[in-house]
Order: C-alpha cells, then sequence, then structure tokens
C-alpha cells in the first residue's frame, strides 16, 4: 500500500525541500493517470434489444394484470389463480428473494455515507510502586465520551457508486424474477385448469361410449341368442366393450393425476372439491396482426436478464476501481476525564482528525484475476440476455404459426365429428337390416369415438396455445410503449 511510510522513505533519497513539492504534485498526477488508463479500457457490444437510458427502482408488490385471463370468461380459473399466487411456496421463495435483494440493496447505499458511532467506556487501574521505605499502590479512574466517531470513504473514481447501482440492478433482475414466476405461475394454473377440464370430458365421453357398446353388445347377444347373429359378431362386440372400459380407465387415472398436479400449484393439498366448468371455453378472439416487436421488452425474464447485464458490467468497473488508489476520512470527538462527573464539560473536550490515500502496489495478481473474473462474469451475462431474448422470439414465433393450424384442425375435426355421427347412425340402420357386417358398425363406432377425443383435445391445444402466447408476450397483445400504459 502506498502510504505515508513509502513516501518518508522516498524523502530520504533527496533533499527535503525539494521533495515536498514534488510528492504533493507528481504522485497524485501519476496515480490519476493510471486511473486514466484503467478505466478507458472499456469494451461496448451490441446488444439484441437496446438497453434503456436507465430504469426505476423495481416494485416488489406490483400486481401482475390479469386481462389476459378474463378473455376466457371464467371466473373461477381467475379466483384459483389469485388464491393460487397466495398459497404456492414457489411464489413465496421468489418474494423472499426479492426481499433478500432489497436489504442488500439498502447495505450498499449506507457505504456512500459516513459512518457514525458513539461510545462510552470506563477503566479502573492499579499501580504499585516501591519507593525504599515500603509499597505504595495508586488507584486511577479513566472515563470517556466518545460524542461521534465519524469514518468514511470519499467515492473519487465512483466505485461505491458503482457497487450501489449493481445492487440496484440486482433488485430489479430479482423483483423482474418475481414477476416472471407469478406470471409464469398463472399461465401453469390456466394451463392445468384446462386440462383438468378436458380430462373431465374425456372421462364423460368414455364413460358414454362405453355405455353405449355396451348396449350394442347386448342387441347383438340378444339376436344371436334368437339366431340372428354370429358368435364372430358376439365377441368382435365385447373386444370393443373390454377397450372402452380400458380407455375409461386410462382416462380416470390422467383426471386424477392433473387434478393432483393443479392442486399442487394451489398450494392446498389435497384440496376437498374443485367444480369444474361442464365446457371449455371457445377461443373467439383473434390475434391481432403487426404485434410490435417491443413487447418482448415487457417480458420479465428479458428485463431480469437486461439488468444482470448491467449489472455485470459495473462490476468490470468496480474490478477495475479497486485498482486504484482511495481516500479515507477518519474523526472523532469526545471527552476524557479521570472522574465521570466531568464527562459532559468541554472544558475537557478531545478530538482527532486524519486523513490517508492509499493504492494498491502489490497482491500477488489477485486484483488482476478479480477483474478478470467480472469480465468473464459479464460475457457470461451478455451470452444469457442473448439466449433470452432469442428465445422469446422463438416462443412468440411458435405460438403465432400454430394459432391458424390448430384453428384449422379444430374445424376439421369438428366436420369429422358430424361425418362420424351420421355414418355410425346409417351403420346401425344398415346393420339391423343385415346390410352391414358386424366390423364395420364396430368400425364407424369407434371413428366416433376417435374423432370426439381429438376434437377435445384440439380444443384444450388451441387454449394452451394461447396461453402460451400470452406468456410470451407477458400479458395482452397491446403494446405498452405505443398504448403509453405499462402493464405487468
Amino acid at each position: 500500500m502506498l502510504s505515508g511510510q513509502i513516501i518518508m522513505r522516498l524523502g530520504s533519497w533527496m533533499p527535503v525541500q525539494k521533495f515536498i513539492p514534488v510528492s504533493v504534485f507528481l504522485i497524485p498526477l501519476l496515480l490519476l493517470l493510471n486511473a486514466c488508463t484503467i478505466l478507458s479500457d472499456h469494451e461496448s457490444r451490441e446488444l439484441p434489444i437496446p438497453i434503456p437510458a436507465e430504469w426505476d427502482d423495481g416494485d416488489s408488490e406490483t400486481e401482475i394484470t390479469s386481462a389476459w385471463l378474463e378473455t376466457f370468461d371464467d371466473a373461477a380459473l381467475e379466483e384459483l389463480v389469485k388464491t393460487t399466487i397466495s398459497n404456492n411456496y414457489n411464489q413465496q421463495i421468489a418474494l423472499s428473494r426479492v426481499n433478500a435483494a432489497r436489504s442488500q440493496l439498502a447495505i450498499s447505499r449506507s457505504n456512500l455515507w459516513p459512518q457514525i458511532s458513539a461510545g462510552l467506556n470506563a477503566s479502573r487501574r492499579q499501580s504499585t510502586f516501591d519507593i525504599g521505605r515500603g509499597v505504595q499502590q495508586n488507584l486511577n479512574n479513566s472515563f470517556g465520551l466518545t460524542l461521534a466517531s465519524i469514518s468514511w470513504e470519499a467515492d473519487l473514481w465512483g466505485r461505491l457508486s458503482d457497487q450501489n447501482k449493481a445492487s440496484l440492478l440486482d433488485y430489479q433482475a430479482t423483483t423482474n424474477d418475481y414477476r416472471n414466476a407469478r406470471l409464469s405461475l398463472a399461465a401453469n394454473v390456466a394451463r392445468q385448469w384446462f386440462n383438468a377440464v378436458e380430462a373431465k370430458l374425456q372421462v364423460q365421453l368414455a364413460s358414454e361410449t362405453l355405455q353405449n357398446f355396451e348396449a350394442s353388445l347386448e342387441i347383438i347377444e340378444e339376436g344371436y341368442l334368437v339366431g340372428l347373429n354370429q358368435a364372430l359378431d358376439v365377441h368382435l362386440a365385447r373386444t370393443n366393450v373390454a377397450n372402452a372400459a380400458s380407455t375409461l380407465n386410462a382416462q380416470k387415472v390422467r383426471q386424477d393425476a392433473v387434478m393432483r398436479s393443479l392442486q399442487l400449484l394451489a398450494g392446498v393439498y389435497p384440496m376437498p372439491s374443485m367444480a369444474l366448468p361442464n365446457n371449455l371455453p371457445t377461443v373467439t378472439e383473434d390475434v391481432p396482426a403487426g404485434m410490435p416487436a417491443d413487447l418482448l421488452l415487457r417480458r420479465p425474464d428479458v428485463n431480469a436478464s437486461l439488468l444482470r447485464l448491467q449489472a455485470s458490467a459495473s462490476r468490470v468497473d468496480i474490478a477495475k476501481k479497486n485498482r486504484l488508489p482511495g481516500i479515507n476520512l477518519t474523526g472523532s470527538t469526545g471527552t476524557s476525564s479521570d472522574e465521570l462527573k466531568n464527562l459532559l464539560d468541554l472544558d475537557f473536550l478531545i478530538w482527532s482528525l486524519a486523513g490517508n490515500i492509499t493504492a494498491p502496489v502489490f497482491q500477488g495478481g489477485r486484483l488482476k484475476a478479480s477483474q478478470a473474473l467480472a469480465e468473464y462474469g459479464n460475457d457470461e451475462a451478455f451470452m444469457n440476455y442473448a439466449n433470452t431474448v432469442l428465445n422469446a422470439l422463438v416462443e412468440v414465433e411458435g405460438t403465432l404459426y400454430s394459432e391458424p393450424l390448430l384453428l384449422q384442425q379444430e374445424q376439421a375435426l369438428a366436420k369429422a365429428v358430424v361425418e362420424s355421427e351420421a355414418a355410425e347412425e346409417l351403420a346401425e340402420g344398415q346393420y339391423s337390416s343385415g346390410l352391414v357386417d358386424i366390423i364395420t358398425l364396430l368400425d364407424t363406432q369407434r371413428r366416433l369415438f376417435s374423432s370426439r377425443s381429438a376434437l377435445l383435445s384440439v380444443r384444450n391445444q388451441r387454449l394452451q396455445n394461447r396461453i402460451d402466447l400470452h406468456l410470451a408476450l407477458a400479458g395482452e397483445y397491446v403494446s405498452e410503449l405505443h398504448a403509453g400504459q405499462l402493464t405487468e
């Protein structure tokens, strides 16, 4: 460390009269030139999305909007989302991280201010002297009152400001993590909710199909007893019934798994009862064309990644500035007396004031390695940000591409259901008249069940894709920057 001791040694190499003006002006000048060299070494990068000019303090208590949930017109779902956000343990963990980051920010901000403390001390000492004629003992009391002990580091190069900035960015990034967790949780609840509704409808469909197959089997068995049907017809009909019973049990297992997942998300397990709608909602709202790309700037995960990139850049600056000299001021004032009653008497006032400038000279490469470590961290943050933006673009474009295709698939399956219902009705009549065999009848029955089941699945897929689109856009389709309103 460059301190007063080193300066004194330098002074022994030249006349004191010449050394003082040179040491006062030359050494700070050399340190300043070294600082300019270190601080000028900054690498700029082109980012996938430009960094905003500045960021305000985040607010972890800001509510996420539920407007996108309203498009599904399901009040029970909206209420479940609110309950889940309050009960989910992962949400509570994310909120604890926000509070911890806020406390760390407060610690960093405190370093910019003088540190002031006060204290009181007292001591009693016995001294023994041999005066030739015997031993004499003296008792001494000492009392001290420190009214103000102050220490302050001058933020000469902005290092402390950079630390405060990095902590602020970390806090804002953690706040965005929390917002993203809430948005993701709401989307997951909506996904599982519609999965549960579909599972319920699939169980109902499988149950109705089993009842229809059993009714057909009963008619075929009665015809066999009177010689109208063959034994093969009976066996094939029984096979149909057995397969339908197996399908029903499989759908019940799936329904149970989906319901348990939904209860786990809600943070209430086991949940006594959960009333599900009798139908899946129909997606009627079209996705507007020409949505602006700046909607990605609304995504909490993109913002969090961007903020961490800025924080890592600040830490690179901190690592560089750790190699520069620092100025520290310390001072104290108080009273000191042998009598306790004199501590408040200003006649016993004592004070001290000191300042020092220190600079690293040799630390075995630690500071250089610390700077390299910070730069590697900045490289990683940059790649994470670029990757987050790329994933966001892929998610948006993927959901937009799937939207019209799923609609066409639903329309095709709806038509298939209508045709399958007509085919089954004709097959049943023709089989009763002996115009078609049992295989044709059973095949039309299976085709009708498959078409209905597939239609339920694709309707749910459209809902899932719409949820994914809202999640990819972090809310509604309206651009915050163009509309002039910020939404969560």
